[in-house]
């Protein structure tokens, strides 16, 4: 593992994130203490990261949890609502059915 400290990376940062591909880079506060690791990350390592994220898995647990609750929304009525948004919208509402249909 390099080591450099975080002022340097700041100065160097496009070049380390070159490096952090090949090999993980320890950032040091002024007083030589290790304070973070910059790391290269190929597509799988992200989604691991992800599912292990805190709040990843608090988004994923209030999802399920309104899925539960409210049950879901079929692709028709999702296109109805946008729709009635629309014809609103040209009619000179003056919102936009993307906002429209947000605020449903």
């Amino acid at each position: 593992m390099k080591i450099t400290t975080v002022d340097e990376a700041q100065r160097r940062l496009p070049e380390l994130l070159q490096e952090a591909r090949e090999d993980t880079i320890g950032l040091t506060d002024s007083d030589g203490n290790l304070v973070g690791l910059l790391a290269g990350l190929d597509e799988d390592s992200i989604d691991d990261l992800l599912a292990q994220t805190p709040g990843f898995k608090a988004m994923i647990a209030r999802s399920l949890e309104s899925l539960r609750s409210h049950g879901t929304v079929s692709v028709d009525e999702v296109l109805a609502e946008f729709r009635a948004a629309a014809a609103r919208e040209k009619e000179g509402g003056g919102r936009t059915a993307a906002a429209e249909a947000g605020s449903g």
